[in-house]
């Protein structure tokens, strides 16, 4: 039995190319795990949200979609300025959680 550990993805951006990231996404993961690209209620704020797999850590399927996720980073920079925040939230299964700043560009 593995450690359970969520990775939650948060990207915020361009309305025009976060719909081009969700093309990717989409093919990389399951594409029930990604959210539509969402619209704040101010300052034309979009963002769009990558789903854990729920798999626990050491099992084949957390293996795959850790595999996934390096990939799904390794494709992004092609859309950068127009991606403005990439951020990973690790969840682990008592509570506790990281933070982790993938990109970080001018707003």
């Amino acid at each position: 039995m593995g450690y359970t550990r969520h990775h939650c993805i948060i990207i915020m951006g361009n309305e025009k190319v976060l719909t081009k990231v969700r093309k990717i996404a989409k093919e990389i993961f399951d594409p029930r795990m990604v959210s539509p690209v969402m619209h704040s209620p101010a300052n034309c704020t979009h963002s769009l949200y990558i789903a854990p797999d729920g798999s626990n850590d050491g099992w084949e399927m957390s293996n795959e979609y850790n595999e996934k996720r390096l990939f799904f980073y390794h494709e992004l920079p092609q859309f950068y300025p127009e991606i403005y925040y990439v951020m990973e939230v690790e969840i682990d299964g008592c509570g506790e959680h990281t933070v982790t700043e993938i990109e970080k560009r001018r707003l």
